[in-house]
Parts: structure tokens; sequence; C-alpha cells
């Protein structure tokens, strides 16, 4: 993963006199797909916010372009669990948020006078798991009243060490590999308006209940500096 991230930027540094470097912030708004295998009680997933910031460096061809970027960008979800039988009942709501380091590398069509250009974007991305936290609320109730906790925890892209019993979330898989695409505006050839959508490929939590993949929606501004 080091490695294409080092190439993709010495690539990038040889094109440096035949496009435009911008800066971009933005907000994301994330989520796991997962595959459930829970015999009783209901789980859902619930959109979670965070944010990105980066830079990027377009090369432009025309009307077409490549655009590398180079982004911190919080991903996630929010996971609510009952189940009720009887006198007996449970509750609990987990919110995860997860820091990477990510580097999409799109291919843009772009369309339009210089004033306003319309966009369309799509392709691969790859990112490296920095680490994260989150907090779990746990309600029960046996029937003579409900019991509450609340636990916070790290979460840590490593392998759990062996007989480890405390509350942190460990996560082997430590790269995420995607797929992106959305449009955009590029206004004066200079301000940018992002929308995309990140599909991603890997399952980063494994276990015999739940098998989760990133989803994440980016909206972003950009400001091109150059040409």
């Amino acid at each position: 993963m080091k490695k294409i991230i080092c190439t993709l930027l010495v690539a990038i540094a040889a094109f440096a006199t035949y496009g435009q470097f911008f800066p971009k912030t933005g907000f994301s708004i994330t989520t796991a797909s997962s595959d459930l295998n829970f015999d009783q009680g209901d789980l859902k997933e619930q959109l979670k916010a965070g944010f990105l910031v980066g830079a990027g460096y377009q090369v432009n061809f025309g009307n077409f372009a490549i655009q590398p970027e180079l982004l911190f960008i919080q991903k996630g979800s929010t996971s609510k669990y009952s189940y009720s039988g009887g006198s007996f009942s449970v509750s609990e709501t987990t919110k995860v948020t997860l820091n990477y380091l990510e580097l999409p590398v799109l291919f843009k069509y772009m369309m339009g006078p210089d004033a306003l250009r319309i966009y369309l974007s799509a392709g691969p991305s790859f990112a490296l798991g920095l680490g994260g936290k989150g907090n779990r609320e746990y309600t029960a109730d046996f029937g003579n009243g409900p019991y509450t906790e609340k636990i916070d925890f790290k979460v840590k892209f490593e392998k759990e060490p062996e007989g480890y019993e405390g509350y942190d979330q460990y996560i082997e898989e430590k790269t995420d590999v995607g797929l992106q695409f959305g449009g955009g505006l590029l206004i004066a050839n200079k301000l940018m308006v992002d929308l995309r959508y990140g599909l991603g490929f890997t399952e980063y939590n494994k276990d015999s209940q739940v098998s989760s993949k990133n989803r994440a929606i980016q909206v972003s501004i950009g400001f091109l500096i150059g040409n």
C-alpha cells in the first residue's frame, strides 16, 4: 500500500507543469454495508457524519483529466441492535469512527464553457487505516427495571492481542480498496464543487455474525491553483 502511494505521488510530480494543484475540504456521510447473520434480534445500520481534508492534482487533456488526490477522511457507521423475548429485552447502539488516509485516482470528463463546466468522474481508490474511536450504549431489562452501561473504546488497525479482554476494537484489514464515482461543477476553472459516492470492496470487519464494507458519500469544495 505504501509503495502504491509513493509511486502515484512521484507520477503527480512528473506532471506538475501540465495541471493544477488544489486543496480541498468537505464532509462525508458514511455507513457500513453489512452481511448480517443473527438468529435472534434485529440489527440496523445507520448513517454517520464525518469530515475530509486534503489535496489533489488535476492533469488536463482537453475535455479529459486525470485527478489523483490524497485525503484524510473519516468513515464508520452507527448500528442499533434490539431484542426482546418474554420479560427480557436488550438494546445496544454502537457508533464507530474510522480514520483513513485515502488515495483516489479519478478519470474526469468535462463539458461546457470555462465560466461553468460540468464534469463526471470515476476511478479506483486505495485507503490506509490510521485508527479510530467509538462508543457503545447497552441497555438490558430482565423484568426488574432497565440497566444501562456506556463504554468508550479505541479502534486499532492491527491484530488483536492473544487473550485480550478489553473493549477496544481491532481490525486486522488495514487497507481498503474501492471505487469512487460522481460529478460536480468547475466554476471559472478555479472553484470545484464535488459530489461522489465511494464503494468499498474490502471486508474490514469479519466475524461469525457481521461482515462489513465501507460506503461513503463525499461532498467537498476545492480551489484550483495554477494554469
